[in-house]
C-alpha cells in the first residue's frame, strides 16, 4: 500500500471561480448563481458550491478516487477564504479532509478518502463535462417519489476544470484530473440542477468505485430516490455510475429540500399596483 504524506492549501472563492466551476460542471442552481432567489433562502446570500473545494483539495493530490465520505456541515459564501487540510493516510489506505472557513473558524465539509494512482484525463475542449445542458427542475417534496430517477450523462473532458485550478491556485499550477474525479463532480450538479433540482442544499455523499473508469468514453450518473423524510425534508439517493453498459461505480448522496420562499411584493410593483 502507497502511503500519503498530509497536505495542506487555501484558495478563496471569488465569484470568479464559482462561475467557472458553474460552466464547467453545467451546476447553475439559483442558491449558487441568483443573488435575489439566495436572498429569500436560509443562508440569505449565494452559497459555495460544496464539491467546488473538495474538487481543489483532491486535485492537487494528482492521484484517484477509490472511495470517499464526505458531509457539508456549513455553507461557503462568495469571496469566503478556505483552509483546506489532506491528512496522512492509516493503515487502509484512508486520509481525513477538512475544509474550514477562516474568517469565521467554522467547519464547512468534513470526511475521509481512498486515493490511487490511475492515469489522468487528457484535456479537450471547453464544452465541459456534461453532453448537452442541464435545464433546473423545481421538485416540491410533495412532489418526489421513492424509485424516482435521473440520469446525467458525463463527457470526459478536463479543460474547462483545469481552467478552475488555474483561477484557485494561479496559471503555473500544474493539474492532473483523474476520470473517478471527473465523474464524481457531476453529483452536485444531478442534485442542484434535477432530484430534488431548485430548492436543494447538498449535505452528504459517499463515493465507491470497483473498476477505473476509461477516460475515452461517455460515463453515465444515475441517481434515484431510496428514502423519503418528511419530518426533516430530506431525500436520499442511490447513486450509480456507467461506461460502455458496464457499471464502475456506486454510492448514496442526502439532500434537503427546502420549503418554496414566501412570494414577496417589489417596490415596483407596489407603484404600479396598490398605490
Amino acid at each position: 500500500m502507497q502511503v500519503s504524506s498530509p497536505q495542506q492549501t487555501s484558495i478563496v472563492c471569488s465569484d470568479a471561480l464559482v462561475t467557472a466551476f458553474a460552466k464547467a460542471t453545467g451546476d447553475f442552481s439559483a442558491i449558487h448563481m441568483d443573488a435575489e432567489f439566495a436572498r429569500l433562502s436560509r443562508f440569505r446570500q449565494r452559497v459555495v458550491h460544496g464539491m467546488l473545494p473538495v474538487f481543489c483539495l483532491l486535485a492537487q493530490t494528482k492521484r484517484d478516487v477509490a472511495e470517499i465520505n464526505g458531509r457539508f456541515s456549513g455553507p461557503v459564501y462568495i469571496d469566503d477564504s478556505l483552509e483546506m487540510s489532506l491528512s496522512a493516510s492509516d493503515a487502509g489506505g484512508w486520509q481525513a479532509f477538512r475544509i474550514e472557513c477562516r474568517a469565521r473558524g467554522t467547519v464547512a465539509t468534513s470526511g475521509k478518502v481512498r486515493l490511487v494512482t490511475r492515469a489522468s484525463v487528457p484535456a479537450g475542449l471547453e464544452a465541459g463535462i456534461l453532453a448537452g445542458g442541464v435545464e433546473q427542475a423545481e421538485h416540491e417534496l410533495t412532489a418526489l417519489s421513492v424509485g424516482q430517477t435521473e440520469t446525467l450523462n458525463i463527457v470526459p473532458d478536463a479543460k474547462a476544470l483545469t481552467g478552475v485550478l488555474a483561477l484557485a491556485f494561479g496559471p503555473l499550477f500544474v493539474s492532473a484530473i483523474t476520470p473517478t474525479l471527473l465523474a464524481l463532480l457531476p453529483l452536485s450538479t444531478l442534485v442542484g440542477m434535477r432530484l430534488p433540482g431548485r430548492h436543494a442544499t447538498f449535505s452528504e455523499f459517499s463515493a465507491r468505485f470497483m473498476l477505473p473508469l476509461m477516460s475515452i468514453e461517455a460515463i453515465t450518473l444515475q441517481a434515484t430516490i431510496a428514502k423519503i423524510q418528511v419530518a426533516s425534508r430530506r431525500i436520499q439517493l442511490d447513486i450509480k455510475w456507467s461506461q460502455g453498459g458496464q457499471p464502475q461505480g456506486e454510492g448514496l448522496a442526502v439532500t434537503l429540500v427546502n420549503a418554496q420562499a414566501p412570494k414577496t411584493v417589489s417596490c415596483k410593483e407596489i407603484q404600479a399596483h396598490h398605490m
